[in-house]
C-alpha cells in the first residue's frame, strides 16, 4: 500500500549522508523517480537500461542514487539480457558466476 514517492522519501530517512540508494523500475517512470528522488536530496549517479535482447527496447531501469551527494550521473552502457542466438549474454552469464 506505498506509492513510489513513500519509497523514496522513506529510504532518505533512513540513509546517512553519502549513503547509497538503488532501485530497479520500469523505464516509463524515470522521469517521477528522478524527481522523487532529488525531491529527497537522493542525487541520481548512475542510469543503466536493460534490455531483453538487442534492437528491443528495455523493460528495466537500474538506478543508483546517493543521499546529499554531489551533481553528476553516469549513463551506463545498455545491460543485454539475452544475445542475437536467443541465448544469455556474456554479461548475465558473467553475473550469474558461469
Amino acid at each position: 500500500m506505498c506509492g513510489l514517492d513513500d519509497v523514496i522519501r522513506v529510504s532518505a530517512e533512513l540513509l546517512v549522508p553519502n549513503g547509497r540508494f538503488f532501485m530497479v523500475h520500469r523505464p516509463a517512470r524515470i522521469a517521477d523517480i528522478m524527481c522523487a528522488m532529488r525531491r529527497y536530496k537522493i542525487e541520481p549517479k548512475k542510469l543503466r537500461f536493460v534490455h531483453p535482447s538487442p534492437y528491443k527496447t528495455p523493460n528495466m531501469l537500474l538506478i543508483e542514487g546517493m543521499y546529499c551527494g554531489g551533481d553528476e550521473l553516469k549513463l551506463l552502457p545498455p545491460l543485454y539480457v539475452y544475445n542475437e542466438k536467443g541465448t544469455y549474454s556474456e554479461e548475465i552469464d558473467k553475473i550469474y558466476g558461469r
